[in-house]
């Protein structure tokens, strides 16, 4: 018996090193990673570094470059001016699959003739914070932010040590936890596992199999479901104020899914106006993109087809919106 693990082993590790050796994109050690929040730093890309983020359902696959200061984002802090914009938020406002030019922050510096910082990094309301700190401790002259707000992310209750949030999904039963860490530790670690399941997401009749057996979820059936919490949107909403209000602020709120798809809809399209509606009541400039993404009839084609983020055409329409409202609010005494 021990003969035949013995030799399991030797061919699994064989066939790990001839995938990597092909097809040297799908090795983990080269895809995308982020280095914690420590010492009082937000979380980061490795500095000077260039990764590859790739998707195994075949929805992108592109190349991240951080900068210097562990950002994604061509251009230096120290160059910029109290006339820039700096955007913060979270993966969707990173490029979460997009090229860099294809981002919501390069478009946007297109259209309004302004140069658009993006400081964002998958996160929350603490990190953007944090994230804005360390850009002004490095040279960035910061007046004009852009707060992006997930819908499906952000709220919680900031009031607490822990900031829990307030998703209440089913949980997973032991053995789908235990299936969950499984599946991340081997995305991570082996470029076998990523190139069977690339496979598996592109051949029908194992995806059909694969998603019978409870191994793979279809996207839309992961989206994260919240109950109706005014806790959780008044901690929220005091929280984003805290950092508003130290810069010349726009909130731009980004939809969750769960208003499109799922059984959840009525509920969260109660969260996401109540949420709106308290920021606002709070004074700060908001723009809600929910109207813009719903006028076409289709919301979610704004999204990639396997993955929660936006495609290029998401970006530019968000960028379109925020735009508009930029140059409106310049021309307001």
């Amino acid at each position: 018996m021990s003969v035949v693990l013995l030799a399991v082993a030797i061919s699994g590790l064989a066939a790990e090193f001839a995938v990597r050796l092909a097809q040297p994109e799908l090795n983990p050690a080269r895809h995308l990673r982020f280095e914690a929040s420590q010492n009082g730093l937000p979380t980061l890309g490795p500095r000077n570094t260039e990764q590859r983020q790739i998707k195994n359902t075949g929805d992108f696959n592109v190349m991240i470059r951080f900068n210097r200061y562990g950002l994604r984002d061509s251009k230096d802090l120290a160059t910029s001016t109290e006339e820039d914009i700096f955007l913060v938020g979270d993966s969707f406002t990173f490029g979460w699959g997009v090229k860099e030019n294809e981002r919501i922050s390069e478009q946007l510096q297109t259209l309004s003739g302004r140069r658009v910082f993006n400081l964002s990094i998958p996160t929350g309301f603490n990190g953007y914070e944090k994230l804005l700190d360390y850009a002004t401790a490095n040279g960035a002259r910061i007046k004009n932010v852009i707060i992006a707000v997930s819908m499906e992310t952000d709220l919680g209750l900031y009031d607490k040590a822990s900031a829990p949030k307030d998703a209440v999904p089913t949980p997973p039963s032991g053995a789908g936890n235990i299936l969950k860490r499984i599946k991340g530790y081997l995305t991570d670690n082996s470029a076998l596992y990523v190139l069977t399941t690339t496979l598996i997401h592109r051949t029908s009749a194992l995806k059909a199999l694969a998603v019978g057996t409870g191994f793979l979820t279809p996207n839309l059936e992961g989206v994260r479901k919240y109950e109706f919490s005014q806790q959780v949107i008044e901690s929220s909403a005091r929280r984003l104020q805290k950092i508003a209000v130290r810069f010349n602020t726009t909130v731009v709120v980004l939809p969750s899914r769960a208003l499109w798809a799922g059984d959840h809809q009525t509920v969260e399209g109660r969260r996401h106006s109540t949420f709106v509606k308290r920021i606002l009541d709070r004074g700060l400039d908001v723009i809600d993109l929910r109207a813009a993404f719903e006028a076409g009839g289709n919301p979610l084609i704004y999204h990639f087809a396997n993955d929660p983020h936006w495609t290029p055409r998401g970006h530019a329409l968000a960028a379109k919106v925020l735009a508009a409202h930029l140059k409106t609010k310049r021309k307001t005494p």
